[in-house]
């Protein structure tokens, strides 16, 4: 599998990417049904280093709780998913705006 990076998308492009793709999906994780926004994020079906063409393309997008991405991407060692999990966690717990769910 490809290796998980947790960053902040700096193109304004792919933050509305990552956004449409949790409200396509209701903000819900298509995998295990967690609804807790803090927790939820767009994962590429096909990663963007392998087509870069389909980085945008709402189709390629999935709505993922961090564990179930981290599933997704299980060839990374264990200690460094528990160490971003944790990461991510702990900046989850900081208030956010989101936008309304439909």
């Amino acid at each position: 599998m490809y290796p998980i990076r947790y960053v902040e998308p700096t193109d304004p492009r792919l933050f509305d990417w990552a956004t449409n793709v949790k409200i396509a999906a209701r903000w819900c994780c298509q995998e295990c049904g967690q609804l807790d926004r803090g927790l939820l994020c767009a994962h590429h079906i096909v990663p963007k280093s392998v087509n870069p063409a389909k980085m945008y393309d709402l189709s390629n997008g999935q709505c993922l709780c961090y564990i179930c991405h981290l599933r997704k991407h299980s060839g990374v060692p264990q200690l460094l998913i528990l160490l971003q999990f944790a990461s991510v966690l702990v900046k989850s717990m900081a208030p956010k705006d989101y936008p309304e769910m439909p």
